[in-house]
């Protein structure tokens, strides 16, 4: 994938989500869906496994902890697309608090969003 003009240039500057789901076969622990972080400098990705859309949150929380305690950096730009999960109370406030930027895509342009939605498609085509 090219290289924008605005490509981040720090670790953890900017993290791309996706949200793939449900899969028609859960695992056993009943989860059908999966949601990636990545980060756009290094292309360094996180996938968890989840049972509900509802649990992104929580999910990035996790995932903010973990990049913070593994680099000593904190996460500067969620970018994602338009979903509730993305766009639901609990993650404005969570990002709000750790003065993280959410950037939304524009409906219908998982392009925008290439890293996160380039990466759901090797998961899903193992590839």
């Amino acid at each position: 994938m090219p290289k924008s003009p605005n490509h981040a240039k720090k670790l953890l500057e900017v993290i791309h989500s996706d949200v793939c789901g449900p899969m028609q076969t859960s695992t056993f622990g009943d989860k059908r869906y999966f949601v990636t972080f990545i980060d756009e400098y290094s292309h360094f990705c996180v996938v968890y496994l989840l049972r509900n859309k509802s649990e992104v949150a929580d999910k990035f929380a996790e995932f903010v902890a973990f990049a913070k305690t593994q680099t000593g950096k904190v996460v500067k730009t969620l970018r994602s697309d338009n979903g509730g999960e993305y766009t639901s109370g609990d993650m404005a406030k969570f990002c709000k608090r750790r003065g993280i930027v959410q950037k939304f895509t524009p409906p219908y342009t998982p392009q925008l969003n290439g890293s996160s939605s380039f990466t759901v498609f090797k998961i899903l085509t193992f590839q």
